[in-house]
């Protein structure tokens, strides 16, 4: 994530936590819930180039390895659809905010995380209404994953 302009309130900092780390912490059975695909959050809407939306999905792929990816948002807590699971979800949403660093960036400040390692997210922004829409926080967002199978004419064009 790329800051084009900050917040003008000073809010929105950054907000970075380890799965891993959290998930190390769960214990056992807690990683066996997580891995039924049985998890639903909030809708998707004009994805493009991603596939097709998954109506539920487990939390966790695999109960322990280092390449199990882990697939969380902080709306997992509240979709009613999980209220079942909601124990070990606010379980490991707790492992994972003791992980959890934040940093306020500046113009021109560059965030890149892994997905496969760490949880993004942002704290509320500062009051707005009295910014104008023009003047709020700004940022750019790219995804970009590297297929070392891939031909390079293919790398370079996705580089670009």
């Amino acid at each position: 994530m790329l800051t084009l302009r900050p917040d003008p309130a000073g809010g929105g900092k950054s907000v970075i936590a380890d799965l891993r780390a959290a998930m190390d912490q769960l214990d056992e059975d807690g990683r066996e819930l997580l891995t039924r695909p049985v998890f639903a959050e909030g809708r998707a809407e004009r994805l493009q180039g991603v596939g097709e939306p998954l109506s539920t999905f487990s939390v966790l792929n695999e109960r322990s390895s280092e390449h199990t990816w882990i697939r969380w948002a902080g709306k997992l807590l509240t979709d009613d659809r999980n209220a079942a699971y909601l124990p070990v979800l606010t379980r490991f949403a707790s492992l994972l905010e003791t992980t959890a660093r934040q940093a306020l960036l500046r113009r021109g400040e560059l965030l890149i995380a892994d997905q496969w390692r760490v949880a993004h997210g942002r704290t509320a922004l500062g009051r707005q209404d009295h910014v104008a829409p023009a003047a709020r926080r700004l940022l750019c967002q790219a995804k970009v994953r590297f297929d070392a199978d891939a031909p390079i004419h293919e790398t370079l064009r996705c580089a670009a």
